[in-house]
């Protein structure tokens, strides 16, 4: 059916046209509240550049996990078709 595993997120983000994102902001080894007081955002300004144009983005994580002001920018270029 044409599955394939990516090797990296680079890599996942160029072949799809549809990311969803299902994961926890808190990372290995911290507590929960220090993990939230500095989170990683897993989708940057690099990342959203790295996507298919026109791709959509869903996120059921927490938002965190994405750079909103960077997301702004792409939806309103169309890199991002929607969010």
């Amino acid at each position: 059916i044409g599955i394939r595993r990516a090797d990296t997120l680079e890599e996942l983000l160029r072949a799809s046209d549809c990311i969803s994102l299902h994961a926890n902001v808190v990372s290995a080894g911290v507590s929960a509240e220090e993990s939230r007081a500095a989170p990683e955002r897993m989708i940057d300004a690099l990342a959203l550049g790295q996507m298919k144009r026109g791709a959509l983005l869903v996120n059921t994580a927490r938002g965190e996990l994405i750079d909103e002001e960077a997301l702004c920018k792409a939806l309103h270029s169309g890199q991002i078709a929607a969010a």
